[in-house]
């Protein structure tokens, strides 16, 4: 019988070793990567409906409430919800603030909020905003329109007549609004006149309440004086031009 060389010998004994290491390890030997997490926290989502595009107020009494809905999702914490001033909110309609929070986290459907402007509003155009925030960001800015209006009452003296006409803002730089109180007017005529008794405007008008606008772009930098004649009744006002 033919004779190998113990070198030879030597090699094919390290490999049947290596065979039998190899047959008797588990049978997967792969590594495994841990696959990437796919559950990253989306951000928060917040959506209003049902707001009213404009709230009336007669001036001294707060308004009648307006409701909208809150919807939102993905909330780690509870909503806050604030006002600018002017406006008051509430989750019942009874207890009326300028800040509230929902204390809820993950998901809000359909959550009632009633929103009014508050009854120490001054007169005239009102705009304000309800601002909701979630984890000290703001997340939602609703506005709100509207106006404060002056009552019969305080539109008129103990004698039948107007009192002085609630002009604003004053002083002014192009257009100013005159607010006639919630009472209709059949007849109304406007004059604006300069500090030499000259008309510098003049505008009637018919079947009016609340506020009135006067466009004034032209006017220069100086002491006008406002007349309203209302249904016969008149009242004047200064304004100041800058």
């Amino acid at each position: 019988m033919k004779k190998f060389p113990a070198s030879f010998a030597l090699a094919l004994s390290l490999c049947l070793f290596t065979f039998n290491l190899l047959a008797k390890s588990p049978a997967s030997q792969s590594i495994s990567t841990p696959a990437a997490n796919l559950n990253t926290p989306q951000p928060p989502s917040i959506t209003v409906s049902g707001a009213a595009s404009f709230i009336k107020a007669v001036y001294g009494s707060a308004s009648a409430s307006s409701v909208f809905y809150v919807n939102a999702a993905n909330l780690s914490s509870g909503l806050l919800i604030t006002t600018s001033p002017g406006l008051e909110i509430s989750r019942d309609n009874v207890v009326f603030s300028n800040q509230i929070i929902i204390s809820q986290a993950g998901v809000i459907a359909d959550a009632p909020v009633y929103v009014r402007i508050a009854s120490g509003t001054a007169a005239g155009a009102f705009s304000g905003a309800v601002f909701l925030s979630c984890q000290g960001s703001l997340a939602y800015m609703l506005d709100i329109k509207g106006s404060v209006d002056l009552s019969a009452a305080d539109l008129k003296t103990a004698n039948g007549n107007a009192n002085p006409i609630m002009v604003f803002p004053n002083p002014f730089t192009g257009n100013v609004s005159l607010n006639l109180g919630n009472d209709n007017i059949n007849d109304a005529v406007v004059r604006v006149y300069d500090a030499f008794s000259k008309v510098v405007f003049k505008q009637q008008y018919a079947n009016v309440s609340g506020t009135l606008q006067l466009d004034l772009p032209n006017l220069t930098q100086g002491v006008y004086l406002v007349e309203l004649i209302a249904d016969g009744r008149k009242s004047t006002r200064k304004i100041f031009k800058k």
